[in-house]
């Protein structure tokens, strides 16, 4: 009988390690890399030039530091100007104010919210 009750005791605490293995793959470092691809980032600055041929443009980003970042766009991109539905050609404006929309530490922009002076 205790003999028994030593392996019930003995295959439920392997099944408590199995579920906890299974808890701790659900956030394993994996899965963290993950959800860290799937945030965004806003940069918001000037079009300072555009290079639509290789479809990329350059911000001037207006932060403590004036810095330039180079954003590159493809088909997938959504634009808007002036807060209607827009396209590459109409959006991108030198001088424009934009804010760009990225995954975090992308350069490829999954939207471009563009307004005129």
């Amino acid at each position: 009988m205790k003999m028994q009750k030593l392996a019930i005791g003995a295959v439920m605490a392997a099944g408590l390690l199995i579920a906890a293995g299974g808890l701790w793959a659900s956030v394993s470092p994996a899965a963290a890399a993950t959800s860290a691809q799937d945030e965004t980032e806003i940069h918001k600055g000037t079009i300072k030039d555009l290079e639509l041929k290789e479809n990329k443009f350059t911000l001037a980003i207006a932060d403590s530091a004036m810095r330039d970042m180079v954003v590159i766009v493809n088909p997938r991109t959504a634009y808007t100007l002036n807060g209607e539905e827009s396209d590459r050609d109409k959006a991108l404006l030198v001088g424009a104010e934009a804010a760009v929309t990225t995954r975090a530490k992308s350069p490829v922009a999954l939207r471009v919210d563009v307004t005129t002076k």
